[in-house]
This record gives structure tokens, sequence and C-alpha cells, in this order.
């Protein structure tokens, strides 16, 4: 096997589309609409990936991101990815074992791990490693019996929202985008957002949402008004709860969650979705974590792991020549 780091530019993405779609770890953070939607909506970052191959085929992609234009003094600063290696049939104990001989720590300094394949890897690395939560909904039982699980108050929001005329959809035209960058608008000077979501982020998400791909922009309707808005990241197993918000004159309507049902129902109905993911909970945020433990959810243990301050001093050190 031979490992190797390359730009984005040079990725053949044929391949990588084939195990991204076959992959048993492949997450939503690694699809080709997440990678292209960071890069096309952050001026200052770089797509790189690591890339392991064997008998000249790619067996192995990590994608990360690291940033451009910096002094060469800081370039031991953090790279980072959203997830970690997608492979298929491939020996994990061979792959790992392959990465500590490779001093696989060289290739970047800072990365987000799930829980899964390449957190097995953490006894071979020196760093700092600390453990975080997601939520994670399974979606193997029936819709019905998720359903019943939840608040018989959220239960009654959602069918009310269907009887009074709320339609649900994926986003479709450039009127339907302006309106949910006024919604999003609104929702940052409701919660003193101070670092924003820019607006190309919303015209990038209509794009690749309009394409069929990975992301899904769903919207809610009332009176011809959109009234609420969800984004949706997906790969085969998964999908992620990422964005959402509504006009808090239809509270009681509750519109994102007759949104978020209709993923719910959807995955259910598809074999291969395992589970949603609706992230993390931010420290004292308890109002989001009743949220999202009300629709079921389990906590599930991720890592991030951080080998900056090693990289640190040995940059250091050969700085000063010890």
């Amino acid at each position: 096997m031979k490992i190797k780091k390359i730009p984005y530019s040079e990725l053949r993405t044929s391949r990588y589309q084939e195990l991204f779609i076959a992959s048993e770890v492949s997450t939503p953070f690694h699809s080709l609409d997440w990678l292209d939607l960071i890069i096309e909506t952050n001026a200052a970052l770089r797509l790189e990936l690591v890339v392991i191959s064997d008998n000249h085929q790619e067996i192995a992609f990590l994608p990360y991101f690291t940033k451009m234009n910096w002094p060469s003094f800081w370039m031991f600063m953090p790279h980072w990815a959203y997830s970690g290696f997608i492979y298929e049939k491939l020996n994990e104990t061979i792959l790992f074992d392959f990465l500590r001989k490779n001093s696989f720590t060289n290739y970047f300094t800072c990365m987000v791990i799930f829980e899964g394949e390449l957190y097995k890897t953490l006894p071979y690395l020196h760093g700092i490693f600390e453990k975080y939560s997601s939520w994670i909904l399974e979606t193997t039982n029936t819709f019905e019996d998720m359903m019943s699980a939840i608040p018989s108050k959220t239960r009654n929001q959602i069918r009310k929202a269907f009887k009074e005329g709320v339609t649900y959809k994926k986003i479709e035209t450039k009127q339907e985008l302006e309106e949910i960058k006024q919604i999003y608008s609104m929702l940052v000077l409701k919660h003193n957002i101070q670092s924003p979501y820019p607006s190309i982020l919303f015209d990038e998400l209509y794009k690749l949402s309009l394409k069929g791909g990975n992301i899904s922009f769903n919207i809610a309707k009332y009176d011809d008004q959109v009234i609420a808005y969800s984004v949706f990241l997906m790969s085969r197993k998964q999908v992620f709860y990422w964005l959402n918000a509504s006009i808090s004159d239809y509270s009681s309507l509750n519109a994102t969650n007759g949104i978020l049902s209709l993923m719910i129902q959807a995955c259910c109905k598809d074999n291969e979705v395992k589970f949603i993911n609706f992230g993390a909970v931010p420290y004292g945020n308890d109002g989001l974590m009743h949220f999202k433990k009300n629709w079921g959810t389990t906590e599930v243990k991720y890592g991030y792991y951080d080998s900056t301050i090693k990289h640190m001093k040995e940059r250091l050190n050969a700085i000063m020549g010890k």
C-alpha cells in the first residue's frame, strides 16, 4: 500500500464516488456535495485528501480542509476533517497498522472522528483526544412506532398543520430561496448570532438540492408563503439534520417538525438508512437537548482528536534548532 496527499483538483472523483456509495462507513460529510459546498462558501479553505492506494487503485480516502495563504510558520496549525476514511472491503487492522507505521499524524494536525473505524486508531496516535456527544435517531422501527414515541403535543401540532393546509416539499424557485433568506435573517436578529452563515451558503444549497444529490433542502408553505425550512445531508446509511428555522408567527403549526416527520417517514421506508443524526448539543443548551430527546434520540459519543500541541512543539523545536 502507498499513502499520499493530493489537492482536490487531482481527485479522481469517479473512484471517490464509487467508494462513497459502497462504503459501510461513509457519512454525509464525505459526500462530494458537502465538500463542494464548504469550499464554495469558504474562500479561505482548501480541500485536500489523504489517499491510500494498492496495486495502482485507490482503496481509501480521507478528505480534510486546511487554511489557504497562511505564513509558513503557522502551517502546523489545525487542519481538520469532518469524519474518517471511507473504504470498501479493507481490513481495518491492516489499515490502522499501515497508518501508524507511516506517521499518519504528519499529514494533518487536527480532525474530528465520529465513533467507528478511525476511532480505533487512537491508541497509535499521540495528541489530545476529547469525547463529545451527538444525538442519534435510529430508523429501523416503523414510522408509526416512532411517531407514537414522541410527545402527543408534537404529534397534534403536526396533524394540525396538515389539516390547516401546510404543504411540504423541496425548494424549487428563486422566490422561495429569497423567503428562506428572510427567515434566516430574522433568526439571526432574534438570537443575536454573531457569525451568521453567508447568503452564498443558501444559494449553493439551493443549487445542490435542485441537482438531486446528497443535500435535501426542504420547505413548508402556508398561504403560498414559506414559513419554515430544513436542510438534510445524506449518505447511503445516514442522514444528518443540519439547518432549520421558521417564522415565529406560525409557531403553533410547528412546521419544522412537520418537515422532520416526513424525512423520518422517508428514512423508515428506505431499508438502507439506519439513523438520522441530530447533531451535538452545545453546553448549557437545555432547550435543544429537550427537543432532541423528545424525538427519541439517544446519545452517542464521538471523538475530537487534536495533535496541534504535539506539532507546535515539534515545529518550534525545529525552528529553535533543538
